[in-house]
């Protein structure tokens, strides 16, 4: 238990203020007014989540580019990024997550924190260049796939 206290220490000095689940023992807490959840794995391992900081509805056309910009910005980026899918509430939801290995005696424990955190936004910017971008290529391919009737030309006799 000492590696949540080392945690818990951690995200007050970066002035969060971490609530713990009493059932879970999961902290949860406001960053840049984004709510995290950082869940001890192992006494050496913890792992932060950043859950539902965007969705789709499932019938969105576009949903197929929401999955292949979270594909493209996983090859060159952590967080990992992940989606789930809400039958319920017909909704595709975007998660990311960071694991890493933490222990008391890690150097600059604040300065990684701040710089895993920071990371989030930044795969929040990249999934969502990635889906515009890939919406843009649909549309331009979209527009060349005109249907052209036979018969009709645009020459002049």
């Amino acid at each position: 238990m000492e590696i949540r206290k080392v945690t818990i220490s951690t995200l007050k000095n970066l002035g969060c203020q971490p609530e713990i689940d009493k059932e879970t023992g999961n902290m949860y807490f406001k960053y840049q007014g984004e709510e995290f959840c950082v869940v001890v794995e192992a006494e050496t391992t913890i792992t932060f989540y950043d859950t539902w900081w965007g969705t789709l509805d499932l019938d969105d056309p576009l949903l197929d580019n929401l999955k292949e910009a979270i594909n493209q910005t996983n090859m060159n980026a952590m967080p990992v990024t992940l989606y789930s899918i809400s039958e319920n509430e017909n909704k595709l939801g975007v998660h990311s997550r960071y694991q890493l290995i933490f222990t008391k005696d890690t150097p600059n424990k604040e300065e990684l924190f701040t710089a895993i955190l920071n990371s989030f936004f930044e795969v929040h910017q990249e999934v969502k260049g990635r889906f515009s971008a890939l919406n843009d290529i649909q549309d331009k391919k979209e527009e060349k796939e005109r249907i052209r009737i036979k018969g009709f030309s645009n020459s002049e006799r």
